[in-house]
């Protein structure tokens, strides 16, 4: 009998009990396989379960986007003089509008630069753009660049509060959607420019430049734009009137990046970081006629009411001569020294002592 073939046609050699156990194997792996393609499906379903039941959730009380539509910010009430000379102002947000076309085109790169350099290619949520901010922030120990879209900015600005919870965020990005679809990037640019704060009570890019450098944003150079656009991010940090050093190196990100860009070339780059910074006085223009801008003052809110006087940016025409006026009362705080001078010092008509519970008044005015 041959011993070797008898071995191996036997049910228990160890070929066959290889092969059974490949086999059980296979099964196996097919069985996790499976399973495991369940779970990921499972979970998918899931996930998109749990996102549509949060869409749906935030969506029952989104507010509606007429606010946007009939746009009407809250402006400045100026008082002109028959010469229009300005002679006082009334407003609750200090803010000068101006349509997309009137602000410079360098004012506008400057912005979209270091707030949303794809503002024209995303849909309202920037996902790449809130990656790259993160990792520029992390390698620079600060706050450099921020990860909101100017779309979700605005309707931040316009529609909701500025507390940071998980909700308002999921309000924030289904807003920005909505708008994208009802709104072209032009105008989503135009309001944010003129809504934004820019901090010292100034509100959009004209009020701003106005208040910082005392001039319109079309005189602007290209570091002074670059200034400007940099504050909204932090206006009470990188104030120049607050914090110069702030302001300088907020500049320079601006700067650089709008040379990263290719929005500037080099040389300009070079040439606005260089750039000494000059701002306006902080010190309020006087007030030279207080008693008739009041006077002013309260008619208006009586024939138009206060909502119109300092929210709808009236305009004001009066038959008053600042120059004239301004001559007229330096001639009498003139006229009131020389009379003191002239008059001098009489001395007091009496003293009365705080001790006395009965004061006698005939040696106090004898």
């Amino acid at each position: 009998m041959n011993i070797k073939k008898s071995f191996q046609g036997s049910s228990h050699s160890p070929r066959r009990r290889v092969k059974k156990r490949s086999i059980r194997k296979k099964i196996l792996n097919r069985k996790t396989l499976l399973l495991l393609t369940v779970f990921f499906w499972f979970s998918i379903i899931a996930a998109f379960g749990a996102v549509t039941m949060l869409i749906l959730e935030h969506s029952k009380d989104l507010p509606g986007l007429t606010v946007m539509k009939n746009y009407k910010p809250s402006l400045i009430t100026t008082i002109y003089d028959r010469n229009d000379e300005v002679v006082a102002e009334y407003f609750v947000e200090k803010r000068i509008l101006r349509k997309l076309e009137a602000i410079p085109n360098k004012m506008i790169l400057a912005t979209l630069s270091i707030e949303d350099d794809n503002f024209f290619e995303h849909h309202g949520i920037d996902l790449w753009g809130i990656a790259r901010a993160a990792f520029v922030n992390i390698r620079s120990g600060s706050v450099v660049q921020g990860g909101s879209t100017i779309t979700q900015q605005v309707a931040k600005i316009l529609f909701l509060t500025p507390e940071r919870t998980f909700a308002r965020k999921i309000k924030e990005t289904l807003l920005s959607f909505r708008i994208e679809q009802n709104f072209s990037k032009n105008e989503i640019l135009e309001i944010y420019l003129n809504q934004i704060y820019y901090g010292n009570g100034a509100y959009g890019v004209e009020a701003a430049s106005q208040v910082y450098f005392e001039k319109g944003v079309g005189e602007l150079s290209t570091a002074e734009m670059a200034l400007l656009a940099g504050l909204p991010k932090g206006p009470n940090n990188y104030s120049p009137f607050k914090s110069p050093e702030a302001a300088m190196k907020r500049r320079r990100i601006v700067i650089r990046r709008m040379e990263e860009l290719e929005y500037i070339t080099p040389a300009e780059a070079r040439q606005a970081e260089s750039e000494t910074l000059v701002t306006a006085s902080r010190v309020k223009t006087k007030n030279h006629t207080p008693y008739f801008s009041e006077h002013i003052r309260r008619y208006l809110a009586k024939k138009y009411g206060s909502t119109s006087l300092y929210r709808e940016g009236l305009k004001v025409y009066t038959t008053m001569d600042l120059g004239w006026q301004i001559a007229a009362q330096n001639a009498l705080e003139t006229g009131l020294e020389i009379t003191d001078r002239r008059l001098g010092w009489r001395g007091p008509t009496g003293w009365i002592s705080p001790g006395e519970e009965e004061i006698d008044w005939d040696k106090i005015n004898p």
